[in-house]
């Protein structure tokens, strides 16, 4: 693929092996997320290195958003990882669901817009809610479900938000929803999701 390759949330537990597994593929990949790296590209400042791949970005930030893209203006695709991840931590950060979540994707989209990158979009299977049938991408097209939680309802609303772009502005995405994933790179949270707890525990002798 000609370009580069972002992925939000480049430092998360999705991204951070994401952005491994692009570059082990040959990609050329620029990864950005809330903290400082020793690999990182100042806005301002530049960087040392021939060929820095991370910038320091908080995804519901327009200015910081639109900076990204005006010092790589060679991106073409976008893994939009960032977000405050599960139903508790959902609960207890909603400040930051909804800023990460809704005006976060709302400034990808801008900028998909405006530059006509594709995006990847990772979305979670807390939105089929109350739905007790067998699961499948149609659900909640077909049938009204209820969403049992902030995490849930800033998920299926940024899902809407990137059928409006496709729908108005002719953007080309995709929505993955993930379910329990769990690999190299989680850690131990009393917010993460039960079976990774349960994995976490059992494989370091905790109860």
């Amino acid at each position: 693929m000609d370009g580069s390759v972002l992925v939000t949330g480049g430092l998360g537990t999705i991204g951070a092996r994401l952005v491994l597994e692009l570059r082990a593929r040959g990609h050329r990949v620029v990864a950005c997320d809330l903290r400082h790296q020793p690999d990182q590209f100042g806005i301002s400042v530049g960087s040392d290195l021939p060929a820095p791949q991370y910038v320091r970005c908080d995804v519901g930030e327009w200015r910081e958003m639109e900076a990204v893209f005006s010092a790589f203006r060679d991106i073409r695709l976008v893994y939009h990882c960032a977000a405050e991840f599960g139903r508790w931590n959902g609960e207890d950060y909603y400040e930051k669901l909804w800023t990460t979540g809704a005006v976060g994707t709302r400034n990808v989209l801008r900028l998909q817009e405006q530059h006509g990158f594709r995006l990847v979009f990772c979305s979670t299977s807390e939105v089929y809610g109350d739905w007790r049938g067998v699961m499948d991408e149609s659900v909640t097209e077909r049938h009204v479900v209820r969403l049992l939680n902030d995490y849930a309802i800033s998920k299926s609303a940024n899902e809407q938000q990137i059928r409006n772009s496709a729908d108005q502005r002719g953007t080309r995405s995709v929505i993955a929803r993930l379910f329990n994933s769990y690999g190299p790179g989680e850690y131990y949270s009393p917010y993460r999701s039960v079976n990774c707890r349960f994995v976490y525990c059992a494989l370091h002798g905790m109860p």
